[in-house]
């Protein structure tokens, strides 16, 4: 009887832990482009590629972010170039959108056991090329631009916060490279631009 009623009690905790509901999911905020005016291009239609190709494994962790830099350099060239009119096309071409993780070597002695210590390293990389390609398909003016961002995480943290890092490298690299093409395109690309 004794044994019964331990395994009916045992029972109910398991369906109320059940029941009760999940935690939300977190939330991060959608990441966009539109608080600076578009590159007018005299072109009549902009194309993006996107050549990099995630391997999908480690040491390559940006397919685990909540917003891939692929995702946030496919929004930047939709927001930030706009075909303003002309013949000749746009290409923008995600080169690279990476971000490769390192494990640090931590100190395993009595006197660090009560330290936390940074454990895993993130490099984030992003690089994209511009080019005007006319009707015939040569390409009349090509930029280049890259950013790179890096951060650390500590031994105890949680997925969250692991998540909430690969989040920020993708907006922070993202907007990095952001920068780096406005400053190009006003240099190098100053004669296909429309005002």
């Amino acid at each position: 009887m004794f044994l019964r009623t331990c395994l009916a009690l045992a029972l109910f905790c398991l369906l109320a832990v059940a029941s009760l509901p999940a935690p939300a999911p977190p939330h991060f905020p959608e990441i966009t482009f539109r608080t600076e005016a578009p590159f007018r291009i005299a072109a009549k239609t902009v194309e993006i590629v996107e050549a990099y190709v995630p391997p999908l494994r480690a040491p390559n962790v940006e397919h685990e972010s909540p917003v891939p830099p692929s995702i946030l350099l496919r929004r930047w060239a939709e927001q930030r170039l706009e075909a303003a009119g002309g013949l000749d096309r746009v290409r923008a071409t995600i080169t690279d959108a990476s971000i490769v993780e390192t494990e640090l070597a931590t100190n395993q002695t009595v006197e660090t056991s009560f330290q936390t210590e940074q454990a895993f390293r993130f490099e984030a990389r992003a690089a994209m090329r511009i080019e005007l390609v006319d009707t015939a398909g040569v390409v009349r003016a090509t930029v280049e631009g890259a950013a790179e961002q890096v951060r650390t995480l500590p031994e105890n943290a949680t997925l969250l916060e692991r998540q909430e890092v690969l989040f920020q490298m993708s907006e922070d690299v993202a907007r990095a490279l952001d920068k780096v093409l406005g400053e190009i395109l006003r240099q190098h690309f100053a004669a296909h631009l429309v005002r």
